[in-house]
């Protein structure tokens, strides 16, 4: 991890420990919270929560499946679950903002692209932006961010292309859209990455060891270069121009002695 953010993360942490108030990050990538377990914590990347230096901290994006999260230090007397069950509504730290067409019989096809550009283009740094979730059917979508921009989003995001478009902050829960997933099952002969990703797409084993040593492919937000490295269950892998999945877990073995896996596609 980067050395500045692991000292800020450190210094967050202290403060909400020594001075009893509950402290934020800005959005972190997948990776760097990967990096927060790997480098500082040096525990297993399993559950978002637990204690650093003397500070409960607990990860939040706002939605269930978010990519993107903010990490929270709390003192030793807040609850964690109930602190963020209140910010889900009063979004001390974390808004959602709600952008409709104000025509949506003449707007253009809007891509994550197509937001994160706007709101970039108003000055607003990449930390300050969590998920952006599209419903393409209704040209809608749903932004978090940092609250201390929200107001910047409402007032200042009137265009995205040649879409005029209206925003207004709405509780984290009026966000409806989830991730949609192929489930897919069946049987590999190990669990290494390439095998996996051989089965998932589908390529050859030779492709797929080529996509890795590419760097074209991450495992839970951290780039792999190894086509042995060992799959485990819960982790979420993309391969650039491939797309991503979810290994959901190895469900036992097959009469062949083979692995029997279930995975979930993104759509």
């Amino acid at each position: 991890m980067d050395s500045f953010l692991a000292g800020h993360l450190k210094d967050l942490a202290l403060r909400a420990y020594n001075q009893n108030f509950v402290t934020c990050s800005n959005f972190l990538s997948f990776s760097d919270i990967r990096s927060f377990y790997d480098d500082i914590l040096k525990v297993p990347f399993n559950e978002l929560s637990g204690n650093y230096l003397g500070a409960k901290f607990k990860i939040f994006g706002g939605h269930q499946d978010f990519e993107r999260g903010l990490i929270y230090f709390f003192p030793d007397f807040t609850i964690p679950d109930e602190y963020l069950d209140m910010e889900i509504d009063s979004g001390n730290f974390l808004t959602c903002i709600k952008a409709t067409p104000l025509n949506a019989k003449f707007t253009d096809v809007l891509t994550h692209r197509d937001f994160l550009g706007a709101l970039m283009n108003l000055g607003i740094e990449r930390d300050n932006i969590g998920d952006i979730l599209i419903d393409s059917k209704k040209h809608t979508a749903f932004i978090f961010v940092l609250s201390s921009i929200a107001d910047t989003i409402i007032s200042d995001l009137i265009r995205i292309k040649h879409t005029s478009v209206s925003c207004k902050i709405v509780p984290c829960t009026n966000c409806y859209i989830v991730p949609e997933f192929i489930e897919k099952k069946g049987s590999v002969s190990s669990l290494r990455l390439d095998c996996i990703l051989s089965f998932v797409y589908p390529l050859s084993r030779e492709k797929a060891k080529d996509l890795i040593a590419a760097e074209h492919v991450f495992v839970d937000g951290k780039k792999i270069l190894l086509s042995s490295t060992i799959v485990k269950d819960g982790s979420v892998i993309s391969a650039r121009g491939f797309g991503k999945f979810k290994f959901i877990s190895c469900i036992g073995k097959s009469k062949k002695d083979k692995y029997v896996i279930l995975v979930n596609i993104y759509k």
